[in-house]
C-alpha cells in the first residue's frame, strides 16, 4: 500500500481545511506544511484528493490532486489557500463584492 498526502500553503493562523481523499478519509490540516492521509491506497489504486470543508474567510484550491496506477507514495499533491479579498462600499462594514481568492 502507498501514501498520499502534500502540502498546504497560505492557511491563515488559527484557520482549517478539511481535506478528503476518495470521498472519504477525511483529514483536518491547521496549518501550513505537509500532510499525508491516514488510509493508504493499494497498489495499482487511485486517489481523488478534494476539499471537504473550506476555512472560514479564505479559499483553497487543490492541485495534482487525483492520480490512478499507484506504483509509490504520492507527496505532490498540492493545496493553496488564500484570502477573501474584498472591496468596501464606503458603507460603514458592509461588504459590496469578493473576488473570494481568485
Amino acid at each position: 500500500t502507498y501514501t498520499i498526502g502534500g502540502n498546504v500553503t497560505g492557511l491563515a493562523r488559527d484557520a482549517q481545511v478539511t481535506l478528503d481523499n476518495n470521498s472519504s478519509n477525511p483529514l483536518t490540516v491547521t496549518a501550513n506544511g505537509t500532510f499525508t492521509f491516514t488510509t493508504p491506497v493499494a497498489y495499482n489504486g487511485s486517489y481523488a484528493v478534494t476539499l471537504g470543508t473550506q476555512p472560514a474567510g479564505q479559499t483553497c484550491t487543490v492541485s495534482g490532486g487525483s492520480g490512478a496506477g499507484v506504483t509509490a507514495n504520492v507527496s505532490n499533491v498540492s493545496v493553496a489557500c488564500r484570502q477573501h479579498h474584498c472591496r468596501s462600499n464606503n458603507q460603514g462594514d458592509r461588504k459590496d463584492s469578493c473576488n473570494n481568492g481568485q
